[in-house]
């Protein structure tokens, strides 16, 4: 939900946030309740061949009633407009104010993936997850990988810095990590990621904390507390090993 978190003033919680729900018997007004939002958003996403079709309902906080559900589909190679086009469907129904700058953001078409690469970025997602010591070596090869494939893939960039942050990488990575910051910010100034992978970059290499929080108060920016929050608690897309 990297794409609704975009818009400044929308409060959406972070999947690594919501992990600890994902078997629980919880209710949804009981889950809504405990992470302070108003409505949350489960999905699934379904690969068939080189088409993906991600399936998506919001469902009231207090009421635990369904308010929306659709379903979007789109070639592989188009999966970050995909994202793109779930992410504005969702903010119209919360009835969102577009500002200029996110109506055009929105309605402009992603440049295509590799989807191989884009592959192996979401393997890589799943093992940063668990943040184990061989689990996230194993997320660095699989950025890595990805990255050789799709240079331009910011999410890679941005997935390895945070990665190299949990695996508390020694100081001799400071090239290699300077290297995929840049290529992120370079890549997508405004994405959130970016600026997550830059401040975590300035907290562990550069010793700078005052640089470390601009850039952490730049990612924060979206969850000032508004009338409206939403939290993900699906799109799980399993990639076998």
């Amino acid at each position: 939900m990297a794409e609704l978190a975009r818009l400044e003033g929308l409060r959406v919680i972070s999947r690594t946030s919501v992990m600890q729900y994902r078997n629980t018997e919880l209710r949804v007004t009981e889950i809504a309740k405990e992470l302070g939002v108003d409505a949350i958003v489960e999905g699934s996403v379904l690969r068939a061949g080189n088409e993906v079709r991600i399936t998506v309902q919001l469902i009231d906080g207090q009421s635990d009633e369904p308010l929306w559900a659709n379903s979007f589909e789109k070639q592989l190679d188009q999966v970050l407009s995909l994202q793109r086009n779930v992410a504005s469907a969702i903010a119209k129904q919360i009835k969102w104010t577009f500002k200029p700058e996110d109506k055009i953001y929105f309605e402009k078409d992603k440049r295509p993936v590799v989807s191989g690469a884009y592959e192996l970025c979401l393997k890589g997602w799943n093992l940063r997850l668990l943040e184990q010591d061989e689990s996230l070596e194993r997320a660095l090869r699989y950025f890595d990988a990805a990255i050789v494939l799709d240079s331009n893939l910011y999410q890679a960039h941005a997935a390895k810095l945070v990665t190299l942050f949990l695996n508390k990488a020694p100081r001799a990575s400071e090239g290699e990590a300077q290297e995929a910051v840049a290529r992120a910010v370079e890549l997508a100034p405004e994405a959130p990621e970016s600026w997550m992978a830059l401040a975590m970059y300035h907290q562990l290499f550069d010793m700078d904390i005052a640089k470390a929080h601009r850039a952490f108060k730049k990612r924060l920016k979206h969850v000032r507390e508004t009338p409206r929050s939403v939290v993900n608690m699906g799109f799980f897309l399993c990639v076998s090993d």
